[in-house]
């Protein structure tokens, strides 16, 4: 199983465990696609909803695709109040979406997964012109602190690697199919629990792909390191951020 089909083993679960964005980050998206009332929609990777609702309360009809059976029903549920969302369900690469028409296309979480070679010349093709690519990610500090301590566990035991966003972000600046970019750092914090953190940590692809042995290990470890930390505790994050129009 590929990393980015992991997440469908575990909805429940990534959906109460991830951390939401901040309201400001919808508000600029919104202010910046200028979008006209009946102005398609497309979200790149649902998962299980976690960014949808701000685009969906504008009324705009929304295609929200993922790759996950299993996320799109517990997105589907969530989001049942919302008529103006459809849902397609298999890899962003391989599906049949019409050319020239959203008025802004969203990623939240996701765009790292879709294939280098189609990510902007899929996107490209599917926004009208003067349409809206945008494109998110929340990050935790690695750097310091119990991210520092989380991450030595993740490289002691996966061979996984993060980090796409900032690589992203500078293609799509390079990329002569887009023009206008923008790119923003939002910094916030989060209040929780070490349960909470260790929800938040084993909701992601390198942990879900361990084996069970493994996971167990793993999942020691960092109960046990945690114990020298806060409870609840502090956590600084940040949503990494860029978006740009069709030429």
């Amino acid at each position: 199983m590929k990393l980015k089909e992991t997440f469908g083993k575990i909805p429940q679960h990534y959906d109460k465990s991830r951390i939401g964005y901040p309201k400001k980050l919808f508000r600029d998206i919104i202010r910046y696609a200028k979008l006209a009332k009946k102005d398609p929609i497309l979200e790149i990777g649902i998962g299980t909803g976690l960014a949808t609702i701000p685009f969906a309360r504008l009324g705009n009809p929304i295609t929200a695709n993922d790759i996950s059976y299993t996320l799109i029903r517990l997105a589907k549920k969530k989001l049942k109040k919302y008529r103006n969302i459809s849902y397609v369900i298999g890899q962003f690469e391989k599906a049949r979406l019409p050319s020239n028409r959203y008025g802004l296309m969203y990623s939240a979480q996701t765009f790292h997964w879709i294939d280098p070679g189609a990510r902007f010349s899929k996107t490209s093709r599917l926004l009208k012109k003067g349409g809206t690519l945008a494109l998110f990610w929340n990050a935790h500090w690695y750097d310091r602190g119990v991210g520092k301590m989380a991450l030595k566990i993740h490289n002691k035991y996966s061979r996984a690697k993060g980090g796409k966003a900032d690589e992203i972000i500078q293609q799509l600046f390079r990329d002569r199919r887009f023009t206008n970019g923008v790119s923003r750092q939002y910094r916030f914090t989060v209040k929780i629990t070490r349960q909470q953190y260790i929800d938040m940590q084993t909701s992601y692809s390198w942990y879900i792909a361990l084996s069970k042995k493994r996971k167990e290990v793993a999942l020691a470890e960092l109960t046990d390191k945690l114990r020298s930390y806060p409870n609840p505790m502090r956590i600084p994050m940040r949503t990494k951020f860029v978006m740009a129009r069709k030429k």
